[in-house]
């Protein structure tokens, strides 16, 4: 079971420093430091509240997904252009919102800013805490893009017959639609969700340490679901300041004892063997993805009459 999420402790899971650190620790010291130049080391980044392992790379990020998606949105509106039909893009999202998506729970909260704003809760902005249901509906926030202006029109007032049109124009984004989809070796032999520490005796050991902190905080293990890095009591469907009292206890003993760089240098020499296996294949994906940005970029960027105004005071 991995530590990427919430999964099981109260409910079912909803759906899911400035600079990096990597630190050398039990787990990573014999393994070699990079495979065909591709770095076999967790960073761990506290302000970004991101944990990177070696395959993380080679896959989309957050603010990556987002950028391509809208590359592919404008591509299809400027060949829509050519067949006569004209409309403007809404961007899949913008950097605050990538930012947010961007974290993740590594064996629960693991950072003050997290366990600050979220308690246990998931890491989403406002509006889709609020639609789960675990924000009240009158929490205030603000839409991060204006409506279309007089003259413009977004993708989603196309008429059946006009969307037929933009049905033609898929092709446009290709490219970068093709960029995102993960079909190398290493993915298919290796599920970043189904990290199972009780398979390894020094992950074992470090849950357990961890464990300790918590008894000596007056806290317990929750071990209902087999997630002991929880606390009793950690509720995934609610943002409390009992909540966020707790997350906090617990991001304190994961600081005092180095538990998230320990645990990703634990998970990165996993993956080891898959680098060593799948290294050009792995590098070869990374160039695709990173060519179909910088195409992506060009587009977005030539193209700003295509894309809705994003709201200045937009809040998540």
């Amino acid at each position: 079971m991995t530590g990427r999420g919430f999964t099981g402790v109260v409910i079912s899971s909803i759906f899911l420093l400035s600079a990096c650190t990597s630190a050398d620790s039990d787990a990573v010291s014999e393994n070699p430091r990079e495979v065909d130049g591709i770095s076999t080391r967790a960073e761990i980044n506290v302000d970004a509240g991101t944990v990177d392992l070696p395959l993380d790379r080679f896959y989309v990020k957050a603010a990556e997904e987002d950028q391509l998606s809208t590359g592919t949105g404008v591509a299809m509106a400027l060949c829509a252009e050519e067949k006569g039909l004209t409309y403007q893009v809404t961007p899949a999202s913008n950097p605050e919102i990538s930012a947010i998506y961007a974290q993740e729970h590594y064996f629960g909260p693991w950072t003050q800013d997290q366990a600050k704003k979220w308690g246990f809760a998931p890491l989403l902005p406002t509006n889709d805490l609020i639609v789960n249901g675990i924000l009240s509906e009158d929490t205030p926030y603000t839409k991060g893009y204006f409506p279309p202006k007089k003259g413009e029109r977004a993708i989603y007032d196309l008429t059946d017959e006009e969307q037929l049109i933009l049905d033609e124009c898929g092709i446009a984004g290709q490219a970068f639609t093709k960029a995102q989809v993960q079909d190398g070796g290493w993915h298919r032999e290796y599920d970043p969700l189904e990290f199972n520490y009780t398979r390894n005796a020094q992950a074992v050991a470090l849950v357990e340490e961890l464990g300790k902190c918590f008894s000596e905080k007056g806290m317990s293990p929750e071990t209902r679901e087999g997630e002991p890095w929880y606390p009793q009591g950690a509720r995934a469907d609610r943002i409390t300041e009992e909540q966020i009292t707790l997350a906090l206890k617990v991001v304190e003993c994961k600081d005092s004892i180095n538990f998230t760089q320990r645990m990703a240098d634990i998970e990165s020499a996993e993956q080891v063997q898959l680098i060593e296996k799948y290294s050009a294949e792995m590098i070869a994906k990374r160039k695709q993805i990173d060519e179909a940005l910088s195409e992506a970029n060009k587009v977005i960027s030539q193209n700003p009459q295509k894309i809705l105004e994003s709201n200045p005071e937009h809040t998540h």
